[in-house]
């Protein structure tokens, strides 16, 4: 339920996050359906977009999944630093973009 939501959210407006490479559900809104919160990891490029412009990336993607009754955490991590952490793997998340 959450993972679709959430990709029908991005995809629409995918093409403005510059630098955005993938996003992972993880959490309570992995396995049930009313959570408290939804808690995204979103993987960039930093080729693309430098680290002290990253906390932009964040703000359009907050924008885009805005959602009145729960709250979005979104974790930014670089390519390598996804690569290296194994966080969507101990976190068990589901990748929802691409």
């Amino acid at each position: 339920m959450w993972p679709t939501r959430i990709r029908r959210r991005i995809t629409p407006v995918a093409d403005t996050l510059v630098g955005l490479d993938s996003v992972w559900l993880f959490g309570s809104a992995t396995r049930i359906e009313n959570p408290h919160d939804i808690d995204l990891l979103a993987v960039y490029d930093r080729d693309i977009i430098a680290p002290s412009e990253v906390h932009l990336l964040g703000d359009a993607l907050n924008e885009a999944l805005v959602d009145n009754e729960l709250g979005i955490c979104i974790i930014l991590l670089h390519r390598r630093e996804h690569l290296s952490s194994r966080f969507s793997a101990e976190e068990d998340a589901i990748q929802v973009w691409p």
